[in-house]
């Protein structure tokens, strides 16, 4: 079956039937229906006199079905261009004509998120904490400020699940404190050897955990924390002139993370009540979860490359406090020497400090 649509002349976008006439909603332009069909007979006529043919010079290559299921295709609907975007993204902004597009069935069911905690960090702002980073930091290139780009700056609504707990732990741990004394000509050592366990109950509120393959978990997690209490209701609203990807991992994907993220809290927290011993070596750790809840919510983050050579170095700073992770160029030379002073100031301590004694 053929599908006959027509688009304005001018600017592309798609026209719709109205009073008669062919009219564009988006710069006013209106047709009779039978000039815009004669001009698709000429543009066909004229698209059929080309004879050249590459078929013979090119490697002909077609999407998998797995290619096709990571894109998706959508009108803009200020320009009519096509855009085609990975499967997760869920807000967008038109290359064309610079419009901030929503793909309203990324929200719909499911997918549709429990709450979004609204940037307050602006783009400019953003970008000044990176330029203030670089300050201070001796080990960069010379001219790396100078020579360095801020490119791709993106504020981006991250897709996270946050778990909501009770973890009950047990911990056991093996303990030595450990006595030298001398008497007469003799230095007596006593080594006292402790079973040392340790038992609690820890609630977790709201622990994150990215939902979304693309993003680094590494930078996401750098930046934490977020301010959980200034989260709203979801509207799509607050997506304007922002990007956003919806979740392309499920929750029982993620629960590793969040298991382990508490399991280390816990037994952090009771491992810090150890304490009056030479050495203490974990034995056996024991965390039961029970009461768990799950929310999923949109959290604000700029995401930001710093091209330097050609080198791409990434960053993200939380778009509610401003906290950055990233990681910069070192110049070489300047390490070794850096290096080479503090071996150099240990080696005279050291000196100063044997011939005191001696």
């Amino acid at each position: 079956m053929t599908i006959e649509t027509y688009q304005c002349p001018q600017c592309s976008a798609p026209l719709i039937w109205k009073n008669g006439e062919l009219v564009c909603e988006s710069c006013g332009a209106s047709y009779k229906e039978e000039d815009m069909r004669a001009l698709s007979e000429a543009m066909q006529e004229n698209a059929g006199q080309s004879s050249l043919d590459w078929n013979k010079c090119r490697n002909a290559q077609t999407f998998t079905a797995q290619d096709e299921s990571a894109l998706q295709e959508y009108n803009c609907p200020a320009c009519g261009a096509v855009l085609v975007t990975s499967a997760a993204t869920a807000a967008t902004k038109c290359a064309y004509c610079g419009n901030n597009a929503l793909i309203p069935k990324q929200f719909s069911g499911e997918l549709r998120p429990d709450a979004i905690l609204p940037f307050t960090v602006s783009r400019e702002d953003a970008e000044k904490k990176l330029r203030e980073h670089f300050h201070g930091k001796k080990l960069l290139p010379d001219d790396f400020v100078r020579a360095c780009r801020v490119e791709d700056v993106e504020g981006l609504y991250v897709p996270y699940f946050l778990f909501n707990c009770q973890a009950d732990a047990r911990c056991t741990y093996r303990a030595e404190r450990v006595n030298t004394y001398r008497r007469g000509d003799w230095q007596i050592t006593d080594t006292l050897h402790f079973y040392v366990e340790r038992c609690g109950r820890v609630s977790f509120d709201r622990v994150p955990v990215d939902a979304c393959k693309r993003v680094d978990d590494t930078l996401t997690e750098a930046i934490e924390p977020f301010d959980y209490a200034a989260c709203k209701p979801f509207d799509p609203g607050y997506l304007a002139g922002y990007q956003a990807d919806c979740r392309d991992q499920e929750m029982d994907e993620c629960v590793p993370r969040a298991n382990e993220r508490v399991t280390n809290a816990a037994t952090d927290a009771l491992r810090s009540t150890v304490h009056g011993y030479s050495s203490v070596v974990s034995d056996c750790t024991q965390v039961r979860l029970d009461q768990g809840k799950v929310r999923y919510v949109m959290m604000p983050v700029w995401l930001l490359t710093v091209r330097y050579g050609d080198q791409a170095f990434p960053f993200a700073i939380n778009g509610q406090t401003g906290r950055l992770a990233g990681e910069l160029p070192v110049d070489k030379r300047k390490y070794r020497r850096l290096k080479l002073s503090w071996m150099l100031g240990l080696e005279v301590a050291l000196a100063l400090l044997i011939a005191f004694f001696l």
